[in-house]
């Protein structure tokens, strides 16, 4: 579907995906990094997808995801050092979000012709909650994070410069990004924390 003359296109998307005899941590063995297959998980839900432009020189990129995925057939047993041991059935699937979307804005400055090469962009990224492992035993919650960044184009003896600063986490959040699916111990003692507020450049020359 198109919108503001064409500039804009918008995409929906539907799936239903099973995949057999799944890979996953083996909770049950004494053996690190022990592996065993389960039955069967299947993963349904749609995606939307909104880019173009807006405006001849504002792009926009707009995305989200909703998934359920789970395991919908269990061949294995799993084994949680707090509990008894556990089936698989049923239960969402580690580190997929059932919801996750973005969107993300750039701004051309060619208002202002002593700002011409200026671009700047900002962005927002949410993510639902995920199970932290195959059993549910624990969520880790979701979060909103801000991106932004600038950039600088111009020519240099007949070459194009762009400088560009990225700003990543503005708002310096707390969160937490997955566990370690091969980890066949508590997976409390493999969670993955966000980066906190970071800056990197790059300089780049097209030839």
């Amino acid at each position: 579907m198109e919108s503001f003359n064409g500039k804009l296109t918008t995409t929906f998307a539907l799936f239903d995906i099973e995949k057999y005899n799944v890979a996953v941590p083996d909770y049950a063995s004494p053996v690190v990094g022990a592996q065993t297959t389960q039955g069967q998980d299947r993963s349904k839900g749609l995606e939307f997808e909104n880019t173009g432009k807006i405006r001849d020189n504002v792009s926009v990129l707009e995305t989200f995801t909703y998934m359920d995925a789970r395991t919908v057939k269990d061949t294995t047993i799993a084994y949680d050092i707090f509990g008894p041991y556990y089936t698989m059935l049923g239960h969402r699937l580690q580190n997929i979000p059932r919801y996750q979307g973005s969107t993300w804005v750039k701004w051309d400055v060619t208002e202002f012709p002593q700002l011409k090469g200026l671009s700047l962009g900002m962005g927002v990224y949410v993510v639902g909650n995920r199970q932290g492992d195959y059993i549910s035993s624990f969520q880790m919650p979701g979060y909103v994070r801000l991106d932004a960044m600038a950039s600088y184009t111009w020519w240099a003896w007949g070459k194009m410069v762009t400088a560009q600063l990225n700003l990543k986490n503005l708002a310096n959040t707390r969160y937490f990004e997955s566990t370690d699916i091969n980890v066949n111990a508590n997976p409390r003692y493999a969670i993955y924390p966000g980066a906190p507020f970071s800056v990197s450049g790059t300089i780049k020359v097209n030839f």
